[in-house]
């Protein structure tokens, strides 16, 4: 659970924009300054424009990301510590599904394509409006993807769903994959058109 404040400057939207307050759980007191200083940026932004929701779900999308990394390094270093090291260790496939207001810069789209082919995610990109990716991989390798694209401007983009897998150690993550294109070539681009064959794509 975390507190997001709203203050409302006299000229909000027109000239001025929203101020906001932050305070989240004592396991993400480190990221508070980071997570605050992006809000505002975002609302900054939106000078001229209704920012409330937007920013709301922006904080909703940041402390959600922050608190499943944390609690996957905390995994992490209880099964290096643990006293029971004879159970089976497992391995995770991640899959996470990225929605963007659009996707038209070519550059874009190619840095989408280029970006999960070096982490090694399949999925499939949507461009156009609303633009859609979605990929599958190793936890780390999906985090660091959402990390690149957030470097990169969008009017909206926000992480709305993630499910995660396990199997055992001994078994290749290849056998829970559910995307059957080659992780090394990334993921797929769609037609703009392609809602329909990105759905059935995930069924």
């Amino acid at each position: 659970q975390f507190k997001l404040t709203f203050h409302l400057p006299r000229s909000y939207p027109t000239s001025k924009p929203l101020n906001c307050s932050l305070k989240l759980p004592a396991h993400l007191q480190d990221k508070q300054d980071l997570i605050l200083a992006q809000l505002n940026s975002l609302a900054n932004e939106k000078v001229g424009e209704e920012a409330v929701l937007e920013v709301a779900e922006k904080a909703k999308e940041l402390v959600g990301a922050e608190h499943s990394q944390v609690c996957r390094a905390s995994r992490a270093r209880a099964a290096e510590t643990s006293s029971t090291p004879h159970l089976p260790s497992t391995l995770h496939v991640m899959r996470r599904l990225i929605w963007f207001h659009h996707i038209k810069s070519g550059q874009k789209r190619q840095r989408i394509l280029e970006w999960s082919a070096e982490l090694l995610l399949a999925g499939f990109s949507k461009p156009g409006f609303p633009g859609v990716v979605i990929v599958e991989g190793e936890p780390e390798k999906c985090d660091e993807f959402v990390r690149r694209l957030r470097g990169l401007k969008w009017q909206a983009m926000t992480v709305r769903g993630e499910e995660q897998e396990e199997t055992q150690k001994n078994d290749s993550i290849d056998t829970i994959r559910r995307f059957k294109n080659t992780p090394s070539k990334g993921v797929i681009e769609l037609h703009e058109g392609g809602m329909s064959e990105l759905a059935e794509h995930c069924r």
